[in-house]
């Protein structure tokens, strides 16, 4: 596969949020002040997570190492397109022997790429992909407080 212009640009914005970011955790106050890293919808649904008042929310781990605990540097693996997003996939050598990865699904807006998307496919099923477990939480979490309501 070629790699287009664009979708170099995505691999270099992937590779420089991942090493700006660091391996030191990820708070409701980087998520706002990395704002603009991210599509308008991951960016809300990762602050209202982070939010939530009953402490942790679905993310309790560190979206882009997928992992709790300080972990060693990633390297970038390879690239795909899928529709409009560019998946840029990192590696690296896990605690067991085994690599761990963590896909970040970009999406050009407004003339810049955005990170979509956290996947995360040696993960569990249910904790493969970021976005749909954020929308799932709250829906669960809306549908609990709606019925607290109701009593």
């Amino acid at each position: 596969m070629t790699t287009s212009r664009l979708d170099s640009a995505a691999i270099g914005i992937a590779t420089q949020r991942l090493a700006e970011h660091g391996h030191d955790g990820f708070s409701v106050d980087d998520a706002r002040r990395t704002r603009d890293w991210f599509t308008p919808e991951l960016a809300t649904l990762l602050v209202r997570d982070m939010s939530d008042p009953n402490g942790v929310g679905y993310l309790n781990w560190d979206p882009f190492t997928g992992a709790q605990d300080e972990v060693g540097p990633f390297r970038f693996e390879d690239m795909t397109r899928v529709g409009d997003t560019v998946r840029v996939r990192f590696s690296r050598e896990g605690f067991e022997p085994k690599r761990e990865r963590v896909t970040l699904a970009m999406r050009h807006l407004d003339g810049r790429w955005r990170i979509a998307n956290f996947l995360y496919p040696d993960n569990a099923v249910c904790h493969q992909d970021l976005a749909v477990g954020l929308m799932r939480y709250a829906r669960s979490s809306e549908a609990k407080r709606g019925d607290e309501t109701c009593q």
